[in-house]
């Protein structure tokens, strides 16, 4: 299957944090880590997974202020049902303040 997915996010998230947590989306999974990128094989054969992260930018709120930046995160070779536990994975591995 050669079906490349590309979601969007905006995300409070910072490169060193990206590197931290990307190890926890496919265990054992050898990584590549580029210029505000890291990429992995899936589990399956076939299947390969990338994050891209974009400029950093800050939000205020307050005397509050949260790092953010844009996320692309892109699936190949993912089935429906393999790129949704994916999805589910990545959202878990990344969730911040409990919620």
């Amino acid at each position: 299957m050669d079906e490349t997915r590309t979601f969007r996010f905006e995300m409070a998230l910072t490169f060193d944090e990206l590197r931290r947590y990307a190890p926890h989306l496919v265990e054992g999974a050898a990584l590549a880590v580029g210029d505000r990128v890291v990429s992995g094989a899936g589990a399956a054969p076939g299947e390969s997974w990338s994050i891209a992260l974009g400029e950093p930018r800050e939000r205020a709120v307050a005397l509050i202020r949260i790092a953010l930046t844009d996320a692309v995160l892109t699936l190949t070779g993912y089935d429906d049902a393999r790129a949704a536990r994916f999805l589910e994975r990545f959202h878990r591995v990344f969730q911040k303040g409990g919620g």
